[in-house]
């Protein structure tokens, strides 16, 4: 088991807790933290644990661009497990989360496993916001990958056969890329092993972790996680993910274009009609959406956030215009990094 940390003083004793809480023999698994520069007590409480530390330093002097890739890394070339299970260093797993993993990967034969983490309930809008947008994420990966598409899955929560990981040539590929480290895998798999690949839809396997706390972090995480889709392969991919913005952008810009063009054109029904129309797109939109959504809700127990969904909607157009901007060797700031 695998857990990158960096400046994790504050969660990870609360995660080492709930995985050495599982029933799992505790002479069948190992947790390998790896230490990525922390400049705080992250290491000194983690000492206090069974389990073993990789000190990230001691395998890098020079920057580099994927530090949580080089983590992985490290961990797997420091270990003979069969099944590698990675989480983070925040969350916090089920009793039952390893015993579920192992006997769901035997009995399916699957070299790649994805499965669900939801954020813990806030109590700010903001944390609410995450919250929905979230579970649609986490509804998208699983449908994705029941229907192998393998476009969606989260590095706080999958398990891969050791196997399989070296016999794609690991990160190799994708070592460069800041993110990636669970999708981008993903692909390198379903290429080498269609059909092994397998989402897990069990109450047994939710890890929970705690949302951003601030909007400016907020938008750092999505940005990070969005700059990963210029290096999909596979076309269909980036072509949904163009459709949902080009949709999207569109949404934002009509109220503008009724708002500032009226005066220009001189006339009134025109913009009324537009904007009665971009109101009937909007309804129908969040209608089919919730649809969709309302069964992932269900699942997480938070069936009850449908009212919040539909007020979050003109929000979630802006958000998504605003993170899923095309960028290619953008900077962002990460745990105290400046990444491209």
């Amino acid at each position: 088991m695998i857990i990158p940390a960096r400046n994790e003083e504050e969660k990870i004793a609360s995660c080492l807790q709930s995985i050495l809480a599982n029933g799992y023999p505790k002479d069948f698994y190992e947790i390998i933290v790896v230490d990525d520069h922390s400049t705080d007590s992250t290491v000194e409480i983690v000492s206090r644990f069974p389990v073993k530390i990789i000190r990230l330093s001691d395998h890098i002097s020079t920057k580099i661009n994927s530090y949580k890739k080089k983590a992985i890394e490290c961990a797997i070339s420091n270990t003979d497990a069969e099944i590698v299970i990675c989480t983070d260093a925040d969350t916090i797993c089920t009793p039952h989360w390893i015993q579920t993993i192992v006997s769901f990967m035997k009995q399916n034969n699957s070299v790649f496993v994805s499965m669900p983490v939801r954020y813990n309930n806030g109590n700010s809008a903001l944390a609410l916001f995450q919250e929905l947008d979230f579970m649609t994420l986490q509804g998208i990966t699983g449908a994705a990958v029941y229907n192998q598409m393998h476009s969606m899955s989260n590095g706080a929560n999958l398990a891969y056969l050791r196997s399989a990981y070296l016999e794609v040539g690991g990160f190799d590929g994708i070592q460069e890329i800041a993110s990636g480290d669970d999708m981008l895998l993903m692909e390198k798999m379903a290429k080498h092993f269609p059909g092994r690949l397998h989402y897990i839809k069990s109450k047994k396997l939710i890890v929970r972790t705690d949302p951003m706390l601030t909007l400016k972090t907020f938008l750092q995480q999505r940005v990070r996680w969005a700059s990963k889709s210029v290096y999909y392969p596979d076309v269909k991919i980036k072509a949904v993910l163009l459709l949902v913005f080009t949709f999207n952008g569109l949404l934002l810009s009509i109220p503008f274009l009724c708002i500032f063009y009226n005066p220009i054109i001189q006339v009134s029904s025109f913009s009324c009609s537009l904007f009665c129309g971009w109101g009937i797109v909007l309804i129908l939109k969040s209608l089919v959406e919730w649809y969709f959504l309302f069964p992932v809700a269900q699942f997480f127990g938070r069936e009850n956030l449908g009212f919040s969904f539909f007020i979050a909607q003109p929000f979630h157009i802006l958000y998504t215009v605003i993170a899923g901007f095309p960028r290619r060797n953008k900077a962002y700031e990460w745990k105290g990094r400046n990444v491209n």
